[in-house]
């Protein structure tokens, strides 16, 4: 059970349970999310002026993201929360050694279906080197700091006291985090330079369902699964073939049985609608080329 910090104490750390001479300037979400985004690429300032508001109507200015000054303490801020902040960023936000794959030079149908939906310049990013382990990390300490905020834009939200306690202690233990998974997309309409906090939803596909949240940020949106369950907008590990120089092989999934180091998003301009017609076709692909699903492993 998180600690609450009781008047007249020295400040217990949410996280270590630890007194503390003073609490960090926590940020629930990092504030390199909201810099050097697709639209301020280049000018290292943020785009934002943001305003937030809760249920009650209740809001105020937000000048560097959103952060909490009564929640961790500085070790566990920057041992622990910090270093997976800054290793999301660098996947999510720089694509770091990353390559991108237009669909257009994937297949007839696929570049058909991506005509058909307006999307002729979706692609895949194909990221190398990925640490799964820590991206899981990262998504389960942002619910874990939603939950554990008293700020007003995340009263709302409560994962529950099962997996408050269980990321809390996979966050002091180096756990596995098996239970959260993520699928990310990328998004480049001005439309998606916003930010949306974790909004809990019950994941549908193809009758395949999971507990989880979704969560935007700028030019990001993911499908984050807190369930023992699959995420159902996994689809596996997929092998593309040879493309130039380089074999494209990788998969959207962060779940621990995927050996490979190399991460999937899939980039368009608009909601995800479009990617459930994308994946049909895609699927129709690897079944009408069996030479190149042999690496394929369809999520169950």
């Amino acid at each position: 059970m998180t600690k609450k910090c009781e008047v007249n104490q020295r400040p217990i750390c949410k996280l270590c349970h630890k007194y503390c001479e003073k609490f960090a300037k926590s940020h629930i979400i990092s504030r390199g999310f909201f810099t050097n985004t697709l639209i301020s690429r280049g000018t290292n300032q943020s785009v934002w002026d943001m305003e937030s508001f809760c249920g009650s109507g209740e809001g105020r200015k937000l000048r560097n993201a959103l952060y909490d000054c009564s929640m961790l303490c500085q070790t566990c801020e920057h041992n622990i929360f910090a270093p997976l902040d800054q290793y999301a960023i660098r996947v999510y936000r720089d694509f770091n050694n990353a390559a991108f794959l237009d669909l257009s030079d994937m297949s007839r149908g696929l570049k058909a279906t991506a005509k058909a939906q307006g999307i002729e310049e979706a692609k895949f990013i194909l990221i190398q080197g990925v640490n799964r382990h820590l991206l899981r990390a990262f998504f389960a300490s942002l619910l874990w700091r939603c939950h554990a905020s008293s700020l007003i834009e995340l009263k709302a939200i409560n994962i529950g006291q099962t997996y408050e306690e269980r990321i809390r202690n996979d966050l002091l233990s180096n756990g596995a985090f098996e239970y959260v998974d993520a699928i990310a997309f990328s998004l480049t309409s001005l439309a998606h330079e916003c930010l949306i906090m974790p909004v809990k939803k019950r994941f549908d596909v193809d009758g395949r369902q999971a507990n989880g949240y979704t969560i935007q940020l700028p030019h990001l949106e993911f499908r984050v699964s807190l369930d023992q369950r699959n995420n159902p907008y996994d689809f596996g590990v997929v092998n593309f073939g040879e493309y130039g120089t380089s074999k494209w092989e990788g998969a959207m999934s962060l779940r621990k049985e995927y050996d490979t180091e190399k991460l999937l998003i899939f980039q368009t301009r608009e909601a995800l609608h479009q990617w459930r017609c994308i994946r049909n076709e895609f699927r129709k692909y690897f079944t009408n080329n069996p030479q190149r699903n042999k690496h394929l492993i369809m999520t169950k």
